[in-house]
């Protein structure tokens, strides 16, 4: 037998798979719907009474939990003993205004469920509300702000005059003007009397949203749930099958024990069961058709005798043909990705012969479509791997100078960059290029990358023989940076400079590349390598004292600079000398300086060091005066601090020096004088014009644009106040905010797209400032004027 079904014909060997395929399985799905009736009929109640064991305790820890909380820190808090000292609230609400927004805040915390339409409190003595954002009589309450629909004021008043106990009632609201259906929950507050008289907390919860959490929460979707007060008040329902909606208004009223789940049956089978919830006497009702439960397992029978049918007449057929047509290339698609990475080169040309692969047939397109998306894939890789350095540099780059925000500082994001820290312990060496003239390519044109490399490759070698870690940062075109990352906690400041001086004397002997360093102290914690930047810049300053070619500590600028104020002029007397060029009042500038010279050089006889770093203070100080006014530099000045301070000639006295720089900027003043500029409205619109221009970059800040016009930033910050009426951290957020309206409005960007197109690095932070400019949210607005337009 076995041997002659061997022998059978191709079509034979297609019948005995119908009869596998399709009639096997038909028997089966008979067998499984006689036995899945009575399953399903007992799932069917289990069904229902998870559900109303489950359903109250949700709505309870999601809805009503809350209003507890509200309830208990309402009643506890202080603000009672402000209201109580006061006879006359509406008339001294200015008094208590502090008072009043404090606790009006403290309301506007709740609003954060989802489920809260209004929170208030009704004082019956002198008959006012307070909500977060009202606090005056209970009828300009009724007439502008909350409206029950269907009730007139005296019934209102009446009702919230009565004595609650965390109550529950079914009322519609007019809430600014839109009618809401709602769940309005009252409750007596006992510490806040007021003549015998409590307080009533009044709280409107949104009735459509619990409705939704309800529906959420169903599986079957032919469920009918009700949820009904103390009083059996519907108080809301979903009710998906309106054939059993008028039957159970019959019978949910008496039918039910309290605090037990009870199983009813009607004339129609109806399956009914019901819960009491302990805390707010809610009661819960599910009720369930059983004809509509079990009509689909019915259509069932139907489906199945079709099936037969259809496959009896059609299914050997289409066998046959599916049989001749078919073919499965996953062997070769499988060998096709196995082989890309066995290959150590893959040069397969994605970009090329796609548009050929058209006319091919439908298995060779998708074996050439496999071989295209594995070779694009290698091609992304490289392209990502080609642009990794510039942006690690980037993001080192602003992690020195403080530009990170903290949120970013997690170890998810470093990996983003391929960046890995193997300890906590940090240190920051600034390199900076003083000389290298043997790698001229040509007159003033030097081939800084290679002197880069050169650099890097051999201090990297010095400080990686500890087994530390250095990640190198460009920050200038002869200025470098490290970050050395310190495993070895027994490392010192000493021992790494000592390291350093062996570097930079390799580098000086071989290449005749000269190099002044600047390094920091070792700090613990990524946040701490802005600090040792910092540090190391004032390290590397000191070359300004002792000159250049040298390694300094910031323990040496701390020895030398022992008192920091007699060095360097404060930020306010900057602000003085910029305002007397800027307005070219020279006679104040004049006193300016002689009250530094007294000061400092009359009265406090500071060290020579000192005075010198004082002086090159003042020349920076020149400079950026001169480019704020396109005023051209002495030249003269510089090459008499350069030989005074940097090579040490000593051919002026420190006063002579001093009077020098005092003599050029009285010359800036007198350009501005006589020339009659208004450098002060200029600057200011300057900024405004920059702003303008780079509002979209998250790092926008007054200390950024200030550096950018070589000010401090207190002086940027008043003169903008002055000229414009307006703080500029105000003047930049509303030109993002105007900007973002526009893109709402005519464009189809996202959000989130906008958000970041604006200047916000967080979507969260543009929404939060988006909505309290505005008052609506981004999406809100978007809806709104998209519509009026």
């Amino acid at each position: 037998m076995l041997k002659f079904l061997k022998n059978r014909d191709f079509l034979v060997k297609l019948l005995l798979s119908y009869f596998l395929v399709f009639v096997i399985p038909f028997v089966a799905g008979l067998y499984a719907y006689y036995n899945g009736y009575s399953i399903s009929l007992n799932n069917l109640k289990s069904y229902s009474k998870t559900i109303m064991t489950n359903l109250p305790s949700k709505i309870n820890d999601v809805a009503l939990r809350p209003l507890e909380l509200i309830e208990e820190s309402i009643n506890a808090s202080p603000f009672y003993l402000t209201l109580i000292s006061n006879h006359n609230l509406l008339a001294s609400k200015n008094e208590i205004i502090l008072d009043i927004r404090n606790f009006t805040q403290q309301l506007m915390l709740y609003y954060t469920s989802p489920f809260i339409l209004e929170i208030g409190i009704y004082i019956p003595f002198e008959n006012i509300i307070i909500t977060p954002n009202f606090f005056e009589s209970s009828k300009l309450y009724y007439d502008y702000i909350v409206r029950p629909i269907d009730t007139d004021y005296l019934d209102w008043l009446n009702l919230l005059n009565k004595s609650y106990n965390r109550y529950f009632m079914p009322m519609s609201f007019l809430i600014r003007g839109q009618p809401r259906s709602t769940i309005l929950f009252l409750h007596s507050l006992p510490y806040w009397t007021f003549q015998d008289k409590k307080a009533t907390l009044f709280i409107l919860l949104d009735e459509e949203k619990l409705n939704d959490f309800i529906k959420s929460n169903v599986i079957y979707e032919n469920s009918n749930i009700y949820v009904l007060n103390s009083d059996n008040t519907t108080l809301t329902q979903y009710v998906p099958d309106k054939n059993i909606d008028s039957l159970l208004k019959d019978t949910i009223k008496n039918s039910f024990t309290e605090n037990s789940l009870t199983e009813m049956k009607t004339k129609k089978d109806k399956i009914i069961l019901y819960y009491k919830s302990d805390m707010y006497q809610w009661k819960y009702i599910i009720a369930i058709s059983s004809q509509s439960f079990f009509k689909p397992i019915n259509n069932m029978k139907i489906y199945l005798l079709l099936y037969f049918i259809f496959s009896l007449i059609l299914g050997l057929p289409t066998i046959v043909l599916l049989s001749l047509k078919s073919y499965r290339p996953v062997d070769e698609i499988k060998n096709i990705l196995v082989s890309k990475f066995k290959k150590q080169k893959f040069s397969y040309p994605y970009s090329e012969g796609i548009e050929n692969i058209e006319d091919k047939s439908e298995m060779i397109k998708l074996k050439e479509l496999a071989s295209l998306l594995v070779a694009e894939e290698e091609f992304l890789r490289k392209q990502i791997n080609e642009f990794l350095p510039t942006l690690q540099n980037w993001f080192l780059e602003h992690l020195l100078v403080g530009n990170i925000p903290s949120a970013i500082s997690e170890k998810e994001v470093f990996e983003k960059y391929q960046i890995k820290f193997d300890s906590d312990l940090f240190m920051v060496i600034l390199v900076e290029i003083y000389d290298c003239q043997n790698f001229e390519l040509q007159k003033d044109i030097t081939d800084y990358s290679f002197v880069r490399f050169i650099i890097f490759n051999i201090l990297n070698e010095v400080l990686t023989s500890q087994n530390n870690k250095v990640y190198n940062v460009i920050l200038g075109e002869k200025k470098l940076g490290i970050i050395l990352n310190i495993v070895d906690h027994n490392d010192t400041v000493d021992s790494i400079v000592g390291r350093l001086e062996y570097g930079k004397n390799f580098i000086q002997s071989n290449f005749a590349i000269l190099l002044t360093i600047g390094v920091s102290t070792i700090k613990k914690g990524i946040s701490a390598i802005n600090t040792c930047f910092e540090e190391a810049e004032k390290a590397l300053s000191l070359k300004f004292i002792s000159g250049n070619v040298k390694i300094y500590k910031f323990s040496d600028a701390l020895s030398q600079l022992k008192d920091e104020t007699l060095s360097f002029i404060t930020p306010e007397m900057e602000n003085r000398i910029l305002e007397c060029i800027l307005n070219g009042n020279k006679a104040s500038l004049e006193e300016i300086f002689k009250n530094i010279h007294s000061k400092i050089f009359v009265s406090d006889n500071i060290p020579i060091i000192q005075a010198k770093l004082l002086c090159v203070n003042l020349y920076i100080l020149y400079e950026n005066a001169c480019r704020l006014i396109n005023y051209k530099s002495s030249s003269e000045l510089f090459k008499i601090i350069e030989n005074e301070i940097i090579t040490k000639t000593n051919t002026l006295t420190l006063d002579d020096l001093f009077f020098k720089i005092q003599d050029n900027f009285i010359r800036l003043a007198e350009f501005v004088k006589n020339n009659q500029l208004s450098f002060r409205f200029t600057l200011v619109e300057k900024v405004k014009t920059y702003i303008d221009e780079m509002y979209s970059d998250p790092n926008l800040s007054l200390s950024l644009i200030a550096e950018k016009f070589n000010i401090t930033p207190q002086y940027l910050s008043s003169l903008f106040k002055e000229k414009t009426g307006q703080n500029l951290s105000d003047y930049i957020t509303h030109l993002r905010i105007e900007k973002a309206k526009l893109l709402l409005t005519q464009t189809n960007y996202s959000v989130n797209e906008i958000a970041l197109k604006v200047g916000y690095i967080y979507p969260n932070s543009f929404i939060n400032v988006f909505k309290k400019k505005v008052g609506l949210s981004p999406t809100k607005y978007r809806t709104l004027y998209s519509s009026q337009n």
